[in-house]
């Protein structure tokens, strides 16, 4: 039936798309990173680095996305995150794009109370070679929970036990009474 397909359109529309966070993407990254700060890393600025260092945690600990083009961005407003095998709801405003990460990584940078000449040496890292996404969009896991979820519909609503009456002689039939006796 029409209303069937329309639900059935419904639940593949609400899915919220799933992605893996990559642990090992995360934990090279933040390697990498670490290894080129400690090229010009001082025991007198070692708080400044050291909160750089957090900062960057920081936010591939909150996940990095680079959302695919089949999906329409726009209309994505949260996605699940499975970490270690559990997934949880994330809203995509409140995670980074490649262009947001590097936005606040550089706006930190310059905030810290360092030499120019330090300033300078972060800028020339080029920090768009170190920061990668670290959550995968998994297509194969989002299908199955649209398919988990259009086998939970109900070909029909309400239920019908042998023998209940459904209408009596004179009553008014509604709606939802029409459905139970098509």
């Amino acid at each position: 039936s029409e209303e069937l397909q329309a639900e059935i359109e419904r639940v593949g529309a609400e899915q919220p798309p799933i992605f893996v966070f990559n642990e090992n993407t995360t934990t090279g990254q933040i390697k990498l990173f670490n290894e080129r700060i400690n090229r010009f890393k001082s025991e007198k600025h070692e708080k400044e680095f050291n909160a750089f260092l957090d900062k960057f945690k920081a936010i591939y600990e909150k996940g990095i996305i680079l959302m695919p083009a089949k999906l329409p961005a726009s209309k994505v407003k949260s996605i699940l995150v499975v970490r270690n095998n559990i997934a949880q709801e994330e809203k995509v405003e409140e995670l980074y794009t490649l262009k947001k990460a590097y936005s606040e990584l550089t706006a930190f940078a310059n905030s810290l109370k360092l030499p120019q000449n330090v300033k300078e040496n972060i800028a020339g890292m080029n920090l768009n070679d170190i920061l990668k996404q670290n959550l995968e969009y998994d297509a194969n896991r989002t299908k199955a929970a649209v398919e988990n979820s259009i086998k939970k519909i109900s070909p029909t609503q309400g239920m019908v036990r042998q023998g209940e009456c459904i209408i009596t002689k004179g009553e008014l039939v509604t709606p939802e009474k029409y459905k139970i006796l098509d």
